[in-house]
């Protein structure tokens, strides 16, 4: 796995869990946390709001805007490295 998929898990890999959990993946600041810090927004007061009704397409676009994200960075540094040496 390269650098810029690990990055992208690392930031919108939870998302996934809530949408395969109960096709929901938005979160809020009400959502409910367990004592290791994962969020539960299906257990969420305000579950039904529209921050928690994004579809898998949306899902899908945000994991790949973060995977664009993380490349150009992942690039950029790689970038600084060669021109330091």
């Amino acid at each position: 796995m390269d650098e810029a998929t690990r990055l992208t898990l690392r930031q919108v890999g939870d998302r996934f869990q809530h949408f395969s959990r109960n096709g929901r993946w938005g979160t809020c600041g009400d959502c409910p946390r367990d004592s290791r810090g994962n969020i539960y927004p299906e257990f969420c007061k305000h579950t039904d709001r529209y921050d928690h009704q994004l579809t898998i397409q949306e899902l899908a676009d945000s994991w790949h805007r973060n995977f664009v994200d993380a490349k150009k960075w992942v690039d950029d540094q790689s970038k600084r490295e060669s021109e330091e040496s």
